[in-house]
């Protein structure tokens, strides 16, 4: 067992150095969708002398400190994407809502689409691993550590969206298959209520010049 509670590792060498990729015991990801143990939490390095190198960053962020500043007219044009975004979220839960269309496959294109817009607001505002030009509520604030001072923690009813929609519903996975009768169900209005709470934080304090014409009327 490797120091601070590590239960398995994979040691390799790079440019005359020892690699050693720490793995935590299986999280619950890997339970829920049948994952081959901890995904990679740690590197450590060390030199030919046995001393330890720099600490490991994750992935989130150093590509979070490393991301192009955009200017304001960027800023200005991705919001409103961002605005219909939020559009669609609302106006496909109230629908959901009303159960107007009993089951099938309009309910289900109606199902699809929400949760397609909730991840992708879900990435907006808590991202994990962003690509470089994914559009970012930090980039709206100078970078992560100013963000997330204002947005908080993941709420309950966001901690398995990202996961759910990207098994469930965006790629056709055999996780599908582990999940039960029970657990197919989406918790539409606690969903659409958190991702509008966090929007709501992010239009109090964002520079209002960032923002599109369609956030102004608002």
């Amino acid at each position: 067992m490797l120091k601070g509670g590590l239960v398995a590792g994979q040691l390799g060498v790079v440019a005359g150095r020892l690699r050693i990729c720490c793995r935590h015991a299986p999280t619950y990801h890997d339970q829920l969708y049948g994952g081959q143990g901890g995904m990679c939490e740690g590197i450590l390095w060390l030199d030919g002398r046995g001393e330890m190198g720099p600490p490991y960053e994750p992935p989130s962020r150093r590509m979070s400190e490393s991301r192009k500043k955009r200017d304001v007219q960027e800023l200005r044009d991705a919001s409103e994407h961002l605005f219909y975004e939020l559009w669609m979220l609302d106006r496909v839960a109230n629908l959901l809502a009303l159960g107007a269309f009993g089951e099938g496959a309009m309910t289900n294109a109606l199902l699809e689409s929400f949760t397609m817009h909730a991840r992708a607001l879900f990435q907006f505002f808590f991202p994990k691993a962003p690509r470089h030009d994914d559009v970012l509520a930090e980039d709206y604030f100078g970078g992560r550590d100013a963000w997330e001072a204002v947005r908080g923690t993941t709420p309950v009813a966001l901690s398995q969206v990202d996961v759910r929609v990207g098994k469930e519903v965006a790629h056709l996975t055999y996780a599908r298959l582990s999940v039960t009768e029970e657990a197919k169900g989406w918790k539409i209005l606690e969903i659409a209520a958190a991702l509008s709470e966090v929007a709501a934080v992010f239009r109090t304090h964002v520079n209002a010049a960032a923002l599109g014409p369609r956030f102004r009327k608002i």
